[in-house]
């Protein structure tokens, strides 16, 4: 079994493609030179075969439970996961704050031209009321998309701070924009096709009421 060296604390373990961290110092060891210079080199029959991450994963798993290894332990999962949710808790939650308020705040411009449109004596009507407010819901939506962009790049780079979040959001903003108005309309339709079948339902049975 190739051998890799730890680049963070030098201690030296077998290399396993299921375990991704340090036996020592538990850090990650995948993306270190030992790593992608021990890859297994392929026997002369299977080299004309895709190795797939399946097998790649399964054969990985027989070789450590034949030499007595196995997965990273619970604790040391859980204690990286809470470590690296602790240090990027200010990115994500920011973003995720400032997408979900001027998402939420699309209400307040909603319920002035609803007020405006149906309730006119409950406030004094204001000239290019409509105009201002239907630019104020294009703003406030292209914020939020821009954030919830923004949100998914720190998820996806780890390494990513809140500048560098936007900055990749930047150029992703109408890739994500045209996704989201897809799954609108897909969601929209998904429920619009439950309202058919209950329409067909009062159609055929309809509720007779006895007095």
């Amino acid at each position: 079994m190739p051998k890799i060296k730890c680049p963070h604390c030098g201690s030296v373990q077998e290399r396993y493609p299921h375990i991704l961290l340090c036996n020592n110092c538990f850090e990650d060891i995948s993306g270190s030179d030992d790593w992608h210079a021990a890859e297994p080199e392929a026997s002369p029959e299977d080299k004309g075969k895709a190795l797939t991450t399946a097998n790649a994963f399964r054969t990985g798993m027989r070789e450590s439970l034949r030499m007595g290894q196995w997965l990273s332990p619970l604790g040391t999962v859980l204690k990286r996961t809470s470590t690296r949710v602790f240090k990027r808790f200010v990115t994500l939650y920011f973003l995720a704050l400032l997408s979900l308020f001027f998402l939420m705040a699309i209400g307040i411009f909603t319920s002035m031209i609803g007020i405006n449109m149906f309730f006119p004596e409950a406030i004094q009507p204001a000239q290019h009321m409509l105009p201002i407010m239907l630019t104020g819901i294009a703003a406030f939506l292209f914020i939020s998309l821009f954030c919830q962009a923004a949100l998914i790049s720190a998820l996806v780079n780890e390494q990513a701070g809140l500048m560098d979040s936007f900055a990749i959001a930047s150029g992703k903003f109408f890739s994500y924009t045209a996704l989201f108005l897809v799954l609108n309309v897909l969601i929209w339709g998904a429920s619009c096709s439950c309202i058919f079948p209950a329409q067909l339902f009062s159609f055929f049975f309809p509720s007779r009421r006895s007095f």
